[in-house]
């Protein structure tokens, strides 16, 4: 990885501030298929189906929220939530790499600003990090909050006529 570094996004086992304009591996990352980058954070997925990630494991509240319950420190100016988008039951920042707490393997993953989704084997969604905007439980924001550990989503099996019907004929 290559590019800031000031919260460990890089996985290279530092959080020096500044720009690394050169690829570094990621510490412990061998046989990546696949890897997507949040505001920052990052995650690989590996051929054995495991997903890893690093980086930042919080961010900044939106201002339109209260956070004061999941934001450190006493300060009731500090906006920094504690989101779980790392997805390993912590909200602590990582500088390498930890494994996602997923029961099944991964088929694919993304990560948003302050929160990451995976899908696995079986076709289930999960999403954990931050939900203020409903990215996490499928619902806007309600319950707010953050989810160190991935939730699956309820999500309804895809229907080819339903798809076909709202994309018009032909398309």
């Amino acid at each position: 990885c290559w590019g800031q570094n000031a919260l460990g996004q890089l996985g290279n086992g530092t959080a020096v501030p500044g720009q690394w304009p050169a690829g570094r591996p990621v510490a412990g990352i061998h046989r990546a298929t696949a890897v997507t980058v949040g505001l920052d954070h990052s995650c690989a997925l590996i051929d054995d189906g495991s997903l890893w990630c690093w980086g930042s494991n919080g961010g900044i509240c939106p201002r339109s929220l209260d956070c004061s319950d999941r934001t450190e420190g006493e300060d009731p100016t500090d906006r920094r939530a504690l989101c779980g988008q790392l997805g390993n039951g912590s909200t602590a920042d990582s500088v390498v790499p930890v494994r996602v707490l997923l029961d099944e393997p991964v088929l694919s993953a993304d990560a948003g600003d302050l929160f990451t989704c995976a899908v696995g084997r079986s076709g289930r969604v999960y999403c954990w990090g931050c939900n203020f905007g409903g990215q996490v439980t499928g619902r806007d924001s309600i319950p707010s909050g953050y989810y160190p550990r991935p939730i699956p989503l309820r999500v309804p099996p895809y229907n080819p006529a339903l798809d076909q019907r709202f994309r018009g004929p032909g398309r």
